[in-house]
């Protein structure tokens, strides 16, 4: 009330990104794609029509 409004100052990032820094290894044979394939599940019976 009687101060005016105004947006907080968001201060820019410093420093490298987080994962640069990491000592992980880099996995050159990693996929990019999953195979979805291996996640299909049969359909469910319909057990109102089959008895």
């Amino acid at each position: 009330i009687g101060v005016e409004s105004a947006p907080p100052h968001i201060t820019p990032a410093r420093g490298p990104p987080l994962w640069e820094g990491c000592d992980a290894p880099v996995d050159d044979g990693a996929q990019g794609e999953p195979d979805w394939d291996l996640a299909a599940q049969p359909d469910e019976v319909d057990q109102r029509v089959n008895w």
